[in-house]
């Protein structure tokens, strides 16, 4: 890549940036309001999550948005059953959302192609009737209730993120920011390579020595890097 197409990258860069720095103050103008911002930004990683699978590994799975609510209801049930810390909550959510990736990923991963997509797709499904069904915790159609966003408590000052959209807006930007550089990272080291060459290679057998690694088990770590990252980071809110 030359310097002048480095150069160009940069700038769409800061003007991405730019833009979602800003929304606070050109979207009501607009007609629109910050929340909306702000459910951009969730669902924005939950497509980022869905592309780190797909785009990267080549695996296609239609069950995400199981582990996506997961996420949301350990962080919900989290605020609402244990403390009412938004820290706690966030890891409550992201734990349930990679445990059920990975619990689940072991018994899926080594399936391939349709048949991938078809158990996905049949996991989604049975959490689906389960949140449903079990109304006397998720709350069913009316979804989870009794609980709501805590501010964000540093000690020597805190953040509301309940009544100030703008703050919970910022917050969430934090958040979306810090995922897009880890997912930048690992995309970039060895084990991201790792994920294109498993894309790659729709033959049966090992990898190249160099990746040190078995698909399946790559496999089982993309999916779980996947579910942990986008989930109850911030769907409760």
């Amino acid at each position: 890549m030359s310097n002048q197409d480095t150069t160009r990258k940069l700038i769409v860069l800061a003007c991405i940036w730019a833009v979602l720095l800003l929304v606070p103050y050109w979207m009501p103008p607009l007609g629109g309001y910050t929340a909306l911002g702000t459910r951009v930004l969730v669902l924005g990683l939950a497509a980022m999550s869905v592309n780190f699978l797909l785009g990267f590994t080549g695996v296609l799975s239609f069950g995400h948005a199981a582990y996506f609510g997961l996420g949301a209801y350990g962080a919900g049930l989290s605020l609402k059953f244990l403390a009412p810390s938004t820290s706690l909550s966030l890891l409550m959510g992201m734990l349930l959302g990679g445990l059920a990736g990975a619990l689940l990923g072991t018994l899926i991963v080594r399936r391939r192609g349709v048949y991938f997509a078809m158990v996905t797709i049949a996991f989604g499904q049975v959490f689906y009737y389960i949140a449903f069904q079990w109304s006397s915790l998720t709350g069913g159609d009316d979804g989870l209730r009794g609980f709501s966003r805590q501010p964000l408590d540093f000690g020597l000052f805190s953040i509301d993120i309940l009544s100030n959209t703008n703050n919970f807006y910022y917050f969430v930007l934090v958040c979306f920011a810090i995922v897009v550089a880890v997912m930048g990272f690992i995309l970039r080291s060895p084990f991201g390579r790792t994920m294109l060459a498993i894309r790659e290679k729709r033959t049966p057998g090992p990898l190249p020595r160099n990746s040190g690694r078995a698909p399946h088990l790559d496999r089982v770590h993309a999916v779980l890097l996947l579910h942990g990252f986008c989930r109850g980071a911030l769907r409760a809110g």
